[in-house]
């Protein structure tokens, strides 16, 4: 029977994922999406995922196949090691809130058709950090780079010679400065969508969502320009006094907001001037697809570990 791997990028409303060789051959032309329903009851979410996995396997083969791993990138707070999700009041995932995930979806597997390897394994990896090694492993003439996922939240991660950076360069414990003070709370108030939101505030007096914003920008409305413009500013301002220094080439932004990354990367760039920060700045191509690139790397590099 054929061998493959499985590996999702875990949102509060899609999960997109791809299936891979033994090798880590990618076998799906593309990435298949499908609704979390992050709402909803604990087995009822366990069973989705056993229904993804399923429909990943049906559409590529007729026969069984032999499934030798599953990894998930799931937003935080999260406890990747044990499985086990911290995700509280944010409007996702609250049924899951201190479940064991790994020993739940493993028994679910189990108890299924699907054909486990002997040593078949589900691992986590923070969706952040898949984000950034996906991107940082797609280019190979770079020593290092800042990886940020806007959405909802602020995700960070560094990278330099391979290796993910913290507690050094001035850099948090974690390595993600989401928490870092900025202003008058922390980053993640002011680069996320209610960082956006309160921009949009102060130029409109309402609030609008962003899909509207970004058409209007499109269409060179001046006011949806200028909040763009000043988001871009108060991302350059955040994270500038903190990249300045590190041993990395390039900032790449992903996430929902970094859709719309033309209309406030002059923001960026004007506040880089100020600083004289002269890093190459970009968006990335598909966010879910160097998510789940960069979980298949991080789950090879950590079985070779294993081996060894």
């Amino acid at each position: 029977m054929e061998k493959v791997r499985i590996a999702f990028d875990v949102g509060g409303t899609f999960s997109k994922g791809m299936i891979f060789s033994e090798s880590g051959k990618e076998l799906l032309n593309g990435i298949a999406v499908y609704e979390s329903h992050s709402e909803e009851a604990a087995p009822f979410i366990m069973n989705n995922f056993l229904f993804m996995i399923s429909d990943l396997c049906g559409q590529l083969f007729k026969e069984p196949v032999v499934l030798l791993s599953l990894g998930l990138a799931f937003p935080g707070p999260f406890d990747y090691e044990a499985g086990v999700s911290l995700i509280k009041n944010l409007e996702k995932f609250d049924s899951l809130y201190r479940v064991n995930i790994k020993k739940e979806l493993m028994e679910v597997l189990q108890k299924s058709d699907l054909t486990l390897s002997e040593n078949f394994t589900i691992y986590f990896e923070n969706d952040a950090s898949c984000f950034a090694m996906g991107e940082y492993c797609e280019n190979a003439q770079i020593n290092g780079g800042g990886y940020f996922t806007i959405g909802t939240g602020f995700g960070s991660t560094f990278i330099a010679d391979h290796h993910i950076l913290k507690n050094q360069y001035g850099l948090p414990e974690s390595g993600m400065i989401y928490n870092v003070p900025f202003e008058e709370s922390v980053i993640d108030d002011y680069l996320s969508a209610r960082g956006l939101q309160r921009i949009v505030r102060e130029v409109y007096t309402y609030p609008m969502d962003l899909s509207v914003l970004s058409e209007r920008a499109s269409e060179g409305e001046a006011k949806a320009l200028q909040v763009f413009e000043l988001f871009g500013e108060r991302i350059g301002k955040a994270i500038g006094p903190i990249v300045k220094n590190l041993p990395i080439d390039e900032l790449v932004f992903g996430g929902q907001i970094s859709r719309s990354f033309s209309y406030f990367e002059k923001g960026i760039i004007h506040e880089f001037t100020k600083q004289e920060i002269t890093l190459t700045i970009r968006s990335t191509k598909d966010t879910s697809l160097s998510t789940i690139k960069g979980l298949f790397y991080i789950s090879q590099k950590k079985m070779e570990e294993i081996e060894k």
